[in-house]
């Protein structure tokens, strides 16, 4: 990922997170990973920067979180599916990425991913 936030700080990423808004229908899972990596990691509440994070969050990082909780701890999942443990589990995985629309999560949902199962130790 290139480090350029100085470059899309401020007025030019509300205007960016204004326009990716506008067309955020047409986005699928990628899309929103890329573009919330290179917004500001720091930003105000109620502007359009945050209307993405919680956007990103929701498309990506939600059905993500469901299919890696299972996969982490399928026993019940199992149980309901009368299938052994690594099977549903990764089932899960898969259908959770097949819904996100996702080949990988980059470093902002992985840390928030990791953080969210208590497996990141290390900022």
């Amino acid at each position: 990922m290139l480090r350029c936030q100085s470059l899309f700080d401020g007025a030019l990423a509300e205007a960016a997170s204004k326009q990716f808004l506008k067309v955020s229908e047409s986005s699928r899972g990628m899309n929103w990973i890329d573009f919330r990596s290179a917004l500001p990691h720091e930003y105000a509440a109620g502007t359009a920067i945050a209307s993405v994070v919680a956007g990103a969050e929701q498309q990506v990082l939600v059905p993500l979180m469901r299919g890696f909780t299972v996969c982490a701890s399928p026993t019940q999942a199992c149980a309901n599916a009368g299938l052994p443990d690594k099977s549903a589990g990764f089932r899960a995985l898969h259908e959770a990425v097949d819904e996100a629309r996702v080949p990988h999560v980059g470093p902002i949902f992985s840390r928030s991913m990791l953080d969210a199962l208590g497996m990141r130790s290390a900022p």
